[in-house]
């Protein structure tokens, strides 16, 4: 039996309440909203849907005590409309930060020790003021961080290729945000290098990396929100979570040397982040990483 529960039933939240009951990944769904009338109306429309679900899930509006016991929660609070078109993620850090700590602090006084998985933005900073306030090990805090960034470069070497995007392998790092980048070095299809595939078919890696980095602001100028793919990118971090899937995941989590979250590859399982896969990367990807990493501990320091 598995028990999940999803704070903040926005635009995100209430979809990847809605993957998460389509696709039969828990037994149990618990759904809290600042706005009490919003987390009833979309648990109403899911309970209305259940009968054309595949599978059963039991989902109801709940508050911080029935959270307690939650294999899982899901931080999926926010203020997308803060943010313009053109600007970042950091937007957001003023008005979630004190919300974060709130929540963190009623997590805390029902004694909440299971996983928590967080969607909220800017997302390496407001995982790692999580795992602060919390007070929980590490290992069970951590962010959707670049992988959906990592989809979003698959679909765009997979559309200058004329390939299917799930043959691309390699990953997004980083932090979520505008200081991510490509580790090319580690992209192939079918076991060539996509370094190599560039200079064959004449490709811009740097216009390809930039579209994946600009994909989400895109999809915001359109319809004032993102919600599809950061559903599927969380619901694929939670299957591996309840499942023990032992998925190698760019997810946001803790590196000590560093003392700061941060999205790099890691193993994904039933106890959180089990291990971490150290990607091989050149001189100037290694500066990249290291000038990411200081820009979210410079952000970082704004609410500490």
């Amino acid at each position: 039996m598995s028990k999940v529960g999803i704070i903040g039933v926005g635009n995100v939240g209430a979809t990847v309440a809605h993957v998460l009951m389509r696709q039969g990944l828990v037994n149990e769904l618990v759904l809290l909203d600042k706005k009490q009338d919003k987390a009833f109306s979309e648990t109403l429309d899911l309970q209305d849907a259940g009968s054309l679900f595949s599978t059963h899930t039991h989902v109801s509006v709940g508050g911080y005590k029935d959270l307690a016991d939650a294999d899982v929660i899901i931080s999926a609070l926010g203020h997308i409309d803060l943010i313009d078109a053109d600007a970042d993620r950091f937007t957001e850090l003023k008005m979630n930060a004190p919300e974060v700590k709130k929540v963190a602090k009623e997590l805390k006084h029902v004694g909440f020790n299971g996983k928590l998985l967080v969607i909220t933005n800017p997302c390496d900073a407001m995982t790692e003021l999580f795992y602060r306030e919390l007070n929980l090990p590490h290992q069970q805090v951590m962010g959707t961080g670049t992988l959906l960034d990592t989809s979003r470069m698959k679909h765009y070497v997979g559309e200058a290729l004329n390939v299917d995007p799930r043959c691309v392998s390699g990953y997004v790092i980083g932090e979520h945000g505008d200081s991510q980048f490509v580790a090319w070095s580690s992209v192939a299809i079918g076991g060539r290098s996509m370094v190599d595939l560039a200079k064959e078919h004449h490709l811009d890696l740097n216009e390809i990396e930039d579209q994946a980095r600009q994909s989400g602001y895109h999809v915001h100028a359109g319809k004032g929100y993102t919600n599809v793919a950061i559903a599927e990118a969380t619901a694929c971090i939670l299957e591996s979570l309840l499942k023990d899937g032992k998925t190698i995941l760019p997810v946001s989590h803790y590196h000590q040397a560093h003392d700061s979250y941060i999205s790099t590859p890691a193993i994904v399982g039933r106890n959180g982040i089990e291990g971490k896969i150290d990607i091989t990367l050149n001189e100037r990807e290694q500066e990249l990483l290291a000038t990411s990493i200081e820009e979210i501990k410079e952000k970082s320091k704004k609410f500490s």
